[in-house]
Formats: C-alpha cells, sequence, structure tokens
C-alpha cells in the first residue's frame, strides 16, 4: 500500500508520530534525514562530522544533546526588547 494514498489526516498523523520519535532532532539545525534505496529512513547528525564524540546516527528519540541547535524559535518566546502592550 502507497503511504500516500491515505487520507491528509491519516499523514498528518503519521508525521507527528514520526517527529515525536525523533526527539530534539525533529527541529535540530545538525539533523539531516537520509532515505535509503530501500525506503528507510535515518537521521544524519552532521555534528559527527566537526566532533566524532557525536554519533553520526544517533538512536532515536534523542532526549538531551549539546549540539541541539533547534532551527526556529520556540513559539510565545520573546527575542530581543519586549513589545509593549496596548
Amino acid at each position: 500500500m502507497n503511504p500516500d494514498s491515505n487520507p491528509p489526516e491519516h499523514r498528518a498523523s503519521r508525521n507527528r508520530r514520526r517527529n515525536a520519535a525523533r526527539g530534539l532532532c525533529d527541529d535540530c539545525r545538525w539533523a539531516r534525514e537520509i532515505v535509503s534505496g530501500r525506503g528507510s529512513v535515518f537521521l544524519l547528525c552532521e555534528q559527527h562530522q566537526r566532533n566524532p564524540r557525536f554519533p553520526k546516527y544517533p538512536p532515536l528519540p534523542v532526549l538531551a544533546c549539546a549540539a541541539h541547535e533547534p532551527t526556529s524559535e520556540p513559539p510565545n518566546e520573546p527575542h530581543g526588547e519586549q513589545q509593549e502592550q496596548p
């Protein structure tokens, strides 16, 4: 069965489960998704190239990592000066 033949709500649910299973890697600038010729999906940690103490393919979910750098700011987090409320 082709996974993309599922209705969008099933695909979204599957994506949420997959992202939760990745832990910190889901929103890390150093994580790269690698798809094998057989369709298996792996996450490559590009920090491994700079520092071999980080695993090239970390076991998931990653719950703590010194190299983690979010690709986006967390929601509702102030950045810079706080804006005045009207």
